[in-house]
Parts: structure tokens; sequence; C-alpha cells
């Protein structure tokens, strides 16, 4: 079954875009971070990577999340954060952790635009992926593997 769905790259609505299960290009062994304060978003993103052989560690606040790449950032490949948390939002974050590894794979994930969450960063720029919430797996997934076969942060 195909259907319509967001083009992330270009925002606009593609037709026929193969089903999850169409896609293997987007397997992978690497380890990711996905940190997200909402326990659904997060679960479903870890199920998604799960599915295409991730291994994924989670964390639901900054903090824990810094704590987690810190006590793992030999294993973890690449963080898919959430920018909008309680305590500490994922712009501090993602500063916090390209501190300690700039070329670390950063995919941020918002419900808000771009043009939002962009005012959070220096300059008003945004970092080089953003994904907006509510997304599909498969462009969940086209935007990480774009991350590790073409893009480094």
């Amino acid at each position: 079954m195909r259907g319509l769905s967001l083009n992330t790259d270009r925002h606009a609505l593609v037709k026929d875009r193969p089903r999850l299960e169409e896609v293997t290009s987007y397997r992978g062994s690497e380890a990711i971070l996905v940190i997200d304060d909402d326990e659904f978003v997060a679960d479903y993103v870890a199920n998604v990577l799960e599915t295409f052989g991730y291994r994924v560690f989670t964390a639901s606040n900054g903090y824990e999340g810094l704590d987690s790449y810190n006590e793992n950032k030999d294993e973890i490949d690449a963080v898919i954060l959430d920018i909008m948390m309680p305590g500490m939002n994922g712009a501090e974050v993602y500063r916090r952790l390209h501190g300690v590894n700039p070329d670390l794979p950063i995919l941020i994930i918002s419900g808000y635009v771009e043009t939002e969450v962009a005012q959070l960063f220096p300059g008003n720029r945004l970092p080089k992926s953003f994904l907006q919430k509510p997304f599909l797996p498969v462009d969940l997934m086209a935007c990480l593997r774009f991350h590790f076969d073409q893009v480094s942060v």
C-alpha cells in the first residue's frame, strides 16, 4: 500500500512513498541515543530504529541524555534529540554534546516549525538535520541514513 507523506527535504507532498517494509537500504547497526521527554515519541523512535537493526539508548530529558552519552560515548554513533524539553532544552544539550564531540551526528526533532527552532541557535541558524513531528518511520530513517552516508556534522 502506498500513500502520501511529507518530503522532509522540500516539505512538499510526495506520491508513492515506499512502505517502510520495502525500504531495506535504511538498515544499520549503529548505536543511537534518543533523547525525548515524551515517552510515546521516544518509544516510537526506538521501535523504528530497532526494527532496522540499530542499537538504541534512550533518555527522558537533557540531563539524562548527557549522562548517557558521557557513559557510553565510545558506543554511541548519533543522537536523535527533541528540542523542547523541561529543564535543559535540546539546544543546550546540542551545544554540550558538540562541545564533547564536534563530529557527533545529531538529528533534531520537534513539533515546532523550523523557524521557531532556529531561534534557539546562534544566528537563528538551524543545525544541518531537522525533522518536524509528526513524521513517518521512512522519513526518520532517510534523515538518519543521510547523516551516516553523506553528512559529517
